[in-house]
């Protein structure tokens, strides 16, 4: 994979890391805190179709995908 496609990656893994985790708490999980939980999922689900799109827009084109965007909190950058 390029390097330059792998921020992607590694926030779908994180997002679905953290939808299983939400779904095993919501076994357990009642009212409020269960209302919560569906809601992050929800959330998840839809984040997740855009990072898969955008990965695979980078893998297929990774000359369009710059290494460093510019952080816009760093002065130097502006």
């Amino acid at each position: 994979m390029k390097y330059v496609c792998e921020p992607f990656s590694n926030q779908i893994s994180d997002l679905q890391a953290e939808r299983k985790a939400l779904e095993e708490q919501l076994g357990t999980a009642k009212g409020e805190q269960r209302a919560s939980l569906t809601a992050r999922i929800a959330e998840i689900d839809h984040e997740l179709p855009g990072l898969q799109q955008s990965l695979a827009d980078c893998l297929a084109h990774p000359q369009h995908f710059k290494e460093d965007p510019p952080d816009p909190s760093d002065p130097r950058k502006r």
